[in-house]
């Protein structure tokens, strides 16, 4: 799937500094981590936008 490029990124990177931060650890990261993660949920945002859309269009959630 389009996602599965970025699969590596969202389960070792984003999901892993999510817990530290959920859980209260304290995280320092340099602003340009900061950016080119910033950049990729981006993508992965509009990416998912584009499939809804493509799935309204073409009525995918319909049953046939």
């Amino acid at each position: 799937s389009k996602f599965q490029a970025h699969a590596v990124f969202i389960d070792s990177v984003l999901l892993e500094a999510r817990n530290k931060i959920a859980h209260g650890e304290y995280r320092k990261i340099e602003l340009s981590k900061y950016n080119e993660m910033h950049d990729i949920v981006m993508d992965l945002m509009g990416l998912f936008r584009d499939e809804i859309q493509n799935a309204v269009a073409l009525k995918k959630y319909l049953r046939h």
